[in-house]
This record gives C-alpha cells, sequence and structure tokens, in this order.
C-alpha cells in the first residue's frame, strides 16, 4: 500500500536540503521519453504524448520547454511502467524525483545520493552500489532490494542534469516490512 503519509515527510526532508517542490508534467513530448526509456519496453500514449515512467521524465520536458531554472528540485508523480509485476514491481506507482541542473558533476551526484541516504536511513539500514558511469543504486541491507537510483546524465536536447529517487511508494513500505524480525 502506498504510504502518501511518507510522501509528505519525504518532500519535508528534500525541502530542508534545499531541493524546491514543484509541478511538473504527467505526459511529455515522445522525444523526452525517449532520453530515459529504455528501448525494450513500450510507452503509454496519451493525446499526443506519452504517460511519464517517471518525474525526471517531466523535468526534461521543463527543460526541453526551456521553463526549469538552474537549481535542486523535487517533484512527485505517478510512475507509469512496462513491468513485470511482483512484490516491487508495478505498472504503476507513486515516486518522489529530485534532479539537481546546477553544477552537474560527480560533486553533485554524490550529494544527492547523501541526501537521499540520510532519508531512507530512517526506516532501513541501506548501502550505496554503483551499477555503471556515474550511477548508483541504493539498497536496503538486509533486503538488497534496491530504493533509488541516481546518475549524472547529459542529453543535446536538454543539457546535463543529475537525477536521483527521493521515495519510491509502496517500495520502501514492502522493504520497511519485510525488514521486521
Amino acid at each position: 500500500m502506498i504510504s502518501y503519509e511518507r510522501l509528505v515527510e519525504a518532500k519535508k526532508h528534500y525541502s530542508e536540503c534545499g531541493y524546491k517542490y514543484i509541478e511538473v508534467p504527467w505526459e511529455v513530448e515522445h522525444k523526452v521519453e525517449k532520453i530515459t526509456k529504455p528501448k525494450n519496453l513500450k510507452s503509454y500514449k496519451l493525446n499526443s504524448g506519452r504517460l511519464v515512467a517517471s518525474g525526471e521524465q517531466g523535468f526534461l520536458q521543463l527543460m526541453k520547454d526551456g521553463t526549469l531554472p538552474t537549481g535542486s528540485f523535487q517533484c512527485i508523480t505517478p510512475c507509469f511502467r512496462d513491468e513485470v509485476v511482483d512484490a516491487i514491481h508495478a505498472p504503476y506507482f507513486m515516486k518522489l524525483e529530485l534532479i539537481k541542473t546546477i553544477n552537474p558533476s560527480r560533486l553533485t551526484l554524490n550529494n544527492i545520493i547523501e541526501d537521499a541516504q540520510k532519508f531512507f536511513s530512517r526506516y532501513v539500514e541501506c548501502k550505496v552500489v554503483e551499477t555503471g558511469d556515474f550511477m548508483y543504486d541504493i539498497v536496503s541491507e538486509k533486503t538488497n532490494i534496491e530504493l533509488g537510483s541516481y546518475g549524472l546524465r547529459q542529453h543535446n536536447l536538454v543539457g546535463n542534469w543529475v537525477y536521483g529517487t527521493g521515495l519510491a511508494e509502496p517500495r520502501l513500505s514492502y522493504v520497511i516490512e519485510n525488514n521486521k524480525g
């Protein structure tokens, strides 16, 4: 079950860390969606656009439109995914997404990871795992379930940015429940 209370707690935590909360579109242009969408997954069409797979795509739409200023931001959106459904994967869920467009660098990436790790550590023991070049996950120590993904990206349509998961629900709730005992 999605913990909306925890989403509110996360929003407050990230505000205290300097992330300004903004609304982002839940429908983006196909060319914006393609920036982060794996080729083998399907799109969810709506009107002339696509439903977001994460708030990152909403941020990218604002960047492409020239309406996202430089800074540190957070948003909460539903995420629509073409995934195998199991206890930790669903075709839709809620997510607080983080983005930093100011000084996108390894240091900025480390900062966003630290901010997220502080939040997740309130609930479970977690660790950072490198998953690729300038890409990391925060995972639960006990269950090894991914709590969030973080990275540094660049695309000629929108520029450079650092992204990260502030909170995905109901995934964190599932991990908390399965960390008991």
